[in-house]
């Protein structure tokens, strides 16, 4: 299939190699980078984090992926139907959001004091207003004085209703969400009730004159959108992505 399903917590980390550099470039070098992912449901954010994280650890930057969705499981394990990902849920939103804090407080401790280099936060973060929490939330961490440290965001878009259904059957009738229920139309129902809920309040990066640096991937590749992407690690994550 095109894509995988996000159900990994971890990710392989080897130790940067970096040989002698002179102080402008080691100062580069050891600025921070988390990447925040972006995007609906089902267009493949899990394996373009695991593939970039996978990368990164072999340029080696110490790289590590913080699923959102893990994070939910761990805490709140079994089923729950999609109605939970609904924007009209108060109850469900609010413990989203206190995945998605622990998740970026994880990240952020690993940067700053575990050695990190690169730190992935994936998930849909689908709305402006959750893109301006999760950067209250980098701002106002402890750790956030602790280190040098560049944001960026990672949008993976997915236009083609044929790839969507394909990924959806391919990756979610597996998914731990999804592990007591054996009738898999059941499955593709419900998920893709969830993913109407997300569409139904998604705001692209950029929107509404939202000026972040960004990425987007269009359509596994066709198209690749940019904004305010400098820096040299930034700018490997842009060649990789795109190609």
């Amino acid at each position: 299939s095109e894509f995988e399903d996000g159900n990994e917590s971890h990710s392989d980390v080897m130790k940067p190699k970096h040989p002698r550099y002179d102080d402008t470039t080691r100062a580069l070098l050891d600025r921070k980078l988390l990447i925040i992912m972006v995007g609906l449901p089902a267009r493949g954010k899990s394996f373009v984090s695991r593939k970039l994280c996978r990368y990164l650890n072999w340029l080696g930057y110490i790289c590590k992926v913080f699923n959102l969705g893990v994070y939910r499981r761990e805490l709140l394990p079994g089923f729950h139907e999609h109605n939970f990902f609904s924007s009209d849920n108060p109850e469900g939103k609010k413990m989203r959001e206190k995945f998605a804090e622990m998740a970026m407080s994880d990240a952020l401790k690993f940067l700053a004091l575990d050695g990190g280099g690169v730190a992935i936060l994936d998930g849909t973060n689908s709305t402006i207003k959750r893109r301006m929490f999760l950067m209250d939330l980098v701002k106002t961490s402890p750790n956030h004085s602790k280190m040098s440290l560049k944001t960026m965001f990672l949008e993976i878009i997915c236009n083609d209703e044929t790839v969507i259904r394909k990924n959806v059957l391919a990756t979610k009738t597996r998914s731990p969400d999804y592990v007591s229920i054996e009738d898999k139309t059941q499955v593709v129902e419900d998920f893709m009730q969830r993913i109407q809920h997300y569409e139904d309040t998604y705001q692209p990066v950029g929107a509404c004159g939202e000026d972040r640096s960004y990425i987007k991937i269009v359509d596994v590749g066709r198209q690749t959108v940019t904004n305010r992407i400098y820096g040299y690690l930034p700018t490997r994550v842009l060649l990789y992505v795109s190609n």
